[in-house]
């Protein structure tokens, strides 16, 4: 949804967030999607998204919310 703008602007950040917590879970479509996302943003965005998300943990997640 955040990568694409469906239903939204796109937004890199929000997708690299939601892509990382899933990729963590092992979520094999989030990782591709985390390495997809990466190639377009500078490491400091991704780190801040990073941290962004590390609030986040601990949330169950559903499929497609990234």
């Amino acid at each position: 949804m955040h990568r694409k703008g469906e239903g939204m602007a796109p937004n890199p950040a929000r997708a690299f967030m939601w892509f990382s917590l899933a990729a963590k879970r092992g979520d094999a479509k989030a990782k591709a999607g985390l390495r997809e996302v990466s190639k377009t943003m500078p490491p400091a965005e991704m780190s801040q998204a990073e941290a962004t998300g590390a609030g986040l943990r601990g949330l169950e997640l559903s499929s497609g919310a990234y």
